[in-house]
């Protein structure tokens, strides 16, 4: 079953996609398309029906990605279509004009980040809320932040941040994590 435009626009809507869900929506193929065929997407790609081993050939470029380096040791059971489509890109996986199209208008046209008078493109309102869910999300996650309390956890986020061979310091730490917090109200 293909994809078809309005599919596709409802899929863009998604926060996060499942790989199986990724693969077939990058492959031009409708998400449900495998549901009820007895067909897996992890089955090795000769016993598959040739309309699925593109999605397939992709899955395993994805399950074998270094996710180490974005995301953990292992491919995430959900990410942003960002990040399937921008590995996808990055592996030269060739991809369906109307995919690249939506991604493009979706994520880099719709509303084009300003360029600022010292030249760095200012962030739309979307996306430093979303950037401040990330930031909120990990240091409650993996540090035990919790807003709108005295925290002990910001040395241990410090000398983490040192090990990657960057440098912030402690007051600029807080105001970033104080101004995250705004997404939780």
């Amino acid at each position: 079953m293909d994809l078809d435009q309005t599919t596709l626009q409802h899929w863009m809507k998604f926060d996060t996609w499942k790989p199986r869900e990724a693969v077939l929506i990058l492959s031009g193929l409708h998400p449900d398309s495998m549901t009820g065929s007895g067909i897996k997407i992890t089955s090795p790609l000769h016993e598959l029906p040739p309309e699925f081993a593109a999605p397939a050939a992709l899955y395993q470029i994805f399950s074998r990605y270094k996710w180490a380096d974005t995301w953990s040791n292992r491919m995430p059971g959900n990410a942003h279509p960002t990040w399937f489509y921008d590995i996808a890109c990055e592996k030269g996986v060739a991809l369906p004009g109307m995919v690249c199209t939506a991604f493009d208008e979706l994520f880099d046209a719709e509303e084009p980040g300003k360029t600022s008078a010292e030249g760095h493109s200012e962030l739309r309102e979307s996306e430093r809320k979303s950037l401040y869910k990330i930031v909120i999300g990990l240091a409650a996650g993996g540090y035990r932040y919790k807003a709108g309390s005295r925290n002990t956890s910001l040395s241990e986020m410090l000398a983490d941040i040192q090990k990657l061979g960057l440098s912030i310091d402690g007051d600029t730490l807080r105001k970033w994590l104080k101004e995250a917090e705004s997404v939780l109200e």
